[in-house]
């Protein structure tokens, strides 16, 4: 990791560089529906500038090959937009994997309070090594361009998180680690780590026991973006629902891409869009989508 500390505010980049190299390197992107996503971005570039751009995909085109900017901005374009046209794309565009599901610390924001899930067997483990390898595979071909380690528990507990992380090096574009930063992670990070983002602690979501007055009226756009894997390879749709209420099957049984198209997946997503959230729990008393 570099010594210098920085954080990701930069919003201005050199529009005119940007499309022109966007449409040198269009020949390059072969899928039709790419290609009509690249003229999209190009026409909000033209009408707009970089404005729509965030500081993170600022921070890849300063520190990435001009030859993978399109590709970039593809993936990125997807993954802001497809959830909220509720469009399924072929595959999960992102990907959060779970290496544990314990965790050294209780923070009082986070469910690893609740011993009813934190006491329970069947919820804490460690992911196989070749289960997490399998899932990386089937990523690769898919077509995710995302992953993050982490979800219910702490990654850095992983015996071989090393081992991980130097599976998915050079694979994806986004490669990250959601980490309470205490277990040594001082002593490694500098090997792996290009930029670290601290982010502020939340107010408890009492995922089950919430009142349903502050339910979101709107469809969850997670539904359509990204799916969770457990360390077993149960997969889920949120980590809001640690318990798994709204599992959608596993990884053991079915690739990721038969679970993204699957039934359980596709009447979840038709109860929301359809207005009808209400109807499932514990979506009925989650205030995402509000």
């Amino acid at each position: 990791m570099k010594k210098n500390v920085t954080f990701l505010t930069k919003r201005d980049f050199d529009v005119k560089l940007l499309i022109k190299n966007l449409k040198k390197n269009s020949d390059s992107i072969t899928d039709v529906k790419d290609q009509q996503i690249l003229k999209e971005i190009i026409n909000l570039l033209v009408k707009n500038g970089t404005s729509f751009l965030s500081p993170q995909e600022i921070h890849f085109l300063d520190s990435n090959d001009e030859e993978n900017w399109a590709k970039y901005l593809i993936f990125r374009y997807k993954m802001k937009y497809f959830p909220r046209k509720q469009l399924v794309y072929n595959f999960p565009i992102y990907l959060l994997i779970e290496p544990v599901s314990a965790c050294n610390l209780r923070c009082i924001m986070c469910f690893q309070i609740d011993e009813s899930f934190t006491s329970n067997n069947n919820f804490m483990g460690n992911m196989e090594i070749d289960l997490f390898k399998k899932i990386i595979d089937e990523a690769v071909e898919g077509g995710t361009k995302a992953i993050t380690l982490a979800s219910r528990g702490e990654p850095t507990l992983h015996p071989k998180l090393g081992e991980m992380l130097e599976y998915c090096s050079g694979k994806f574009f986004e490669l990250k680690i959601n980490t309470n930063g205490t277990n040594a992670f001082k002593d490694f990070w500098k090997e792996y780590v290009d930029h670290v983002v601290i982010v502020e602690m939340e107010n408890r979501w009492d995922t089950y026991n919430n009142p349903k007055e502050i339910a979101g009226t709107c469809a969850c756009e997670y539904l359509w973006e990204r799916m969770y894997v457990w360390y077993d390879g149960l997969c889920n749709p949120c980590d809001a629902d640690y318990k798994s209420e709204l599992s959608v099957g596993s990884i053991q049984e079915k690739s990721i891409h038969e679970i993204w198209h699957g039934q359980k997946y596709t009447d979840l997503r038709n109860m929301h869009s359809n207005g009808k959230r209400n109807m499932v729990f514990p979506c009925d008393r989650c205030p995402n989508g509000s």
